[in-house]
């Protein structure tokens, strides 16, 4: 397995977002056109990705271009073969090295109250529960990892 951001291109990426579009306690394509996030993401989000060959097996996207210095992770996923392997934990920390590189604060994180294992993952990484008065999706749980309250990843 390797981690090589310069092999991501539109067609594998979205093939990896098809497949684990279904994996997700509500499906990515429920909410977004899959072709369009995949376009958005190659634009603008920080992708971390890592491969098997040619495959990509897991990425952890998000978004470094907030003038708040609060980044936002908007897509983790594995593919169902490669779980269970630290894949997602890797793709995150190597995420919050790039906002350490840019001087951020603090990294968003949200999930369905229904993913126990994205739960515990996050909380395992550090990251912590905060809520947000007025929430429109009351079924989201909401995680922060504040760059200045922890100390190294390891």
């Amino acid at each position: 397995m390797s981690n090589n951001t310069e092999k991501i291109t539109k067609k594998n990426l979205l093939r990896f977002i098809q497949q684990v579009d279904k994996a997700f306690p509500i499906p990515l394509s429920d909410k977004v056109n899959l072709e369009d996030y995949t376009e958005k993401l190659l634009k603008n989000a920080v992708i971390c990705a890592e491969f098997n060959n040619k495959q990509i097996i897991g990425v952890v996207a998000g978004y470094i271009n907030d003038v708040s210095s609060l980044a936002y992770i908007s897509l983790v996923a594995v593919l169902p073969q490669a779980r269970e392997e630290g894949v997602a934990s890797k793709l995150i920390k190597e995420f919050f090295e790039k906002c350490r590189e840019k001087a951020y604060i603090a990294v968003h994180v949200y999930t369905h109250k229904t993913n126990h294992s994205a739960i515990r993952m996050y909380e395992k990484l550090g990251f912590e529960k905060y809520e947000i008065k007025n929430e429109p999706r009351p079924e989201d749980e909401h995680f922060i990892y504040d760059f200045s309250s922890k100390c190294a990843i390891h």
